[in-house]
C-alpha cells in the first residue's frame, strides 16, 4: 500500500520573497540553458551536454551583468 503526505506551508512576507526569487532564479537559468542549446543545435547540429552547461554555472556568476540575478 503507498501512502501519500500533504503538507500545508504558511510564509511569512520575507520568505515569500526568498521563495519568489529563488523560482525565479531557476525560470532564468533553465530558459538561459535551453536557449544555449537551441542555439547551438541550430547552428552546428551539435548538443551541449548538462555537464558543460554545468561548468558554466561559475562563469555566469561572475559576469558583472549578471549581477542582478545571483
Amino acid at each position: 500500500m503507498l501512502k501519500a503526505y500533504k503538507y500545508r506551508i504558511n510564509p511569512i512576507d520575507e520568505q515569500k520573497t526568498l521563495i519568489n526569487k529563488h523560482l525565479g532564479l531557476c525560470r532564468w537559468l533553465y530558459n538561459y540553458a535551453l536557449n544555449k542549446k537551441i542555439t547551438a543545435y541550430q547552428k552546428t547540429q551539435t548538443n551541449i551536454s548538462r555537464f558543460a552547461l554545468q561548468a558554466e554555472l561559475p562563469l555566469l556568476k561572475k559576469n558583472p551583468e549578471n549581477e542582478y540575478i545571483f
